[in-house]
């Protein structure tokens, strides 16, 4: 990402440099946005526009709400205030981290869902946390579990039984969901290793039915093969329907066609 940006400055200063600059900084922006690196984004950005204001000094009108945007990305510390900004002001543009899009899309829609995201002084984890709890809550298992194994290793670095506990349940019933029944039962045996290791006090106030919890994951993973099941036949159904009345029109233009013959 840094070896991008320095190339990009090089050609950047060379007289000829401009198209391959151009390219160099938008390679350094695609990067840093697939790593989710927000720093890095702005810096390609603002190289990017140096180099187009440079060859076309008319644009700086055009970019001048960009260049706040940019500011925005290096002030912010991470997705939550950036979404917590974009509310104050009323506007929700698009021009933020890639895996922070579909949640601040929720947030247009939703101001209950708003509510339940707003908290002060978050950490990182707890930020991550409440990403998880949006996109459980608005039906996106992938994105969910994506965030919830971020918290995994988090809990696992800094040794939280407790949080580890109920992140691999959340990640059972989100693969669950998923159909993916193998997944499901890795993460509830290991929420069972980490809930036996939890002092006797903990044990007696959070008894947990792990049976219980084994014949709702299994309802789970039924219900949503019955689900895309029902949704495949209900595709199957259209189709022959529209098969049928293909037929149909076709087997009275056939009949039209023999009443107009004429008789020899």
């Amino acid at each position: 990402m840094d070896s991008l940006l320095q190339q990009a400055r090089q050609y950047a200063e060379a007289e000829d440099g401009t198209m391959l600059a151009q390219k160099f900084y938008l390679m350094a922006f695609y990067k840093a946005q697939a790593n989710e690196y927000l720093f890095g984004e702005a810096q390609a950005l603002r190289g990017l526009n140096q180099v187009e204001m440079r060859q076309n000094p008319q644009k700086e009108q055009i970019m001048e709400r960009f260049r706040g945007e940019l500011a925005l990305r290096e002030a912010l510390p991470h997705p939550l205030e950036l979404a917590r900004t974009y509310e104050q002001v009323g506007d929700f543009c698009e021009i933020h981290l890639q895996a922070f899009a579909q949640a601040l899309g929720y947030f247009r829609q939703s101001a209950w869902l708003r509510e339940r995201f707003k908290g002060g002084g978050d950490t990182l984890a707890q930020t991550q946390e409440k990403i998880v709890r949006l996109y459980k809550l608005s039906q996106t298992p992938g994105r969910a579990i994506v965030f919830l194994e971020k918290l995994l290793r988090h809990y696992t670095h800094t040794q939280q039984n407790e949080p580890l506990i109920y992140a691999h349940l959340d990640l059972a019933s989100l693969w669950a969901q998923k159909k993916d029944l193998t997944k499901a039962y890795f993460h509830l045996q290991a929420a069972r290793r980490h809930y036996a290791k939890m002092p006797p006090d903990f044990l007696a106030a959070q008894a947990i039915d792990w049976s219980k919890v084994e014949h709702l994951l299994k309802s789970a993973a039924l219900k949503e093969i019955k689900s895309s099941e029902n949704s495949r036949l209900i595709y199957l159904q259209i189709a022959l329907g529209m098969f049928a009345l293909f037929m149909l029109g076709f087997g009275l233009f056939v009949k039209r066609g023999k009443r107009k013959k004429p008789h020899p």
